[in-house]
């Protein structure tokens, strides 16, 4: 099973250990535990936090349908506090 991958953050980072200056980078959560730093230009530019990803051949594209499950069950679960 691939684990899922969820976009939590795009964040800028220097690197002073190896003197390479500042690099962007997304912050994506592992399997709602871990957190892995991926650099941003390993990501599909059109990804945005909360989206979920997947990895294909070392790239990481937008997996729409899991983005949506994601979505609207978070919104059933707001729905559902409010009645």
């Amino acid at each position: 099973m691939k684990p899922k991958l969820l976009l939590s953050r795009i964040e800028s980072k220097s690197n002073a250990w190896t003197n390479q200056g500042r690099q962007t980078l997304a912050i994506v959560k592992v399997d709602g535990q871990a957190m892995k730093d991926i650099p941003k230009t390993d990501i599909a530019a059109t990804a945005k936090e909360g989206d979920a990803l997947k990895s294909i051949n070392g790239k990481y594209e937008v997996d729409i349908e899991e983005t949506k499950r994601i979505k609207d069950e978070a919104e059933k679960l707001m729905n559902d506090l409010w009645k």
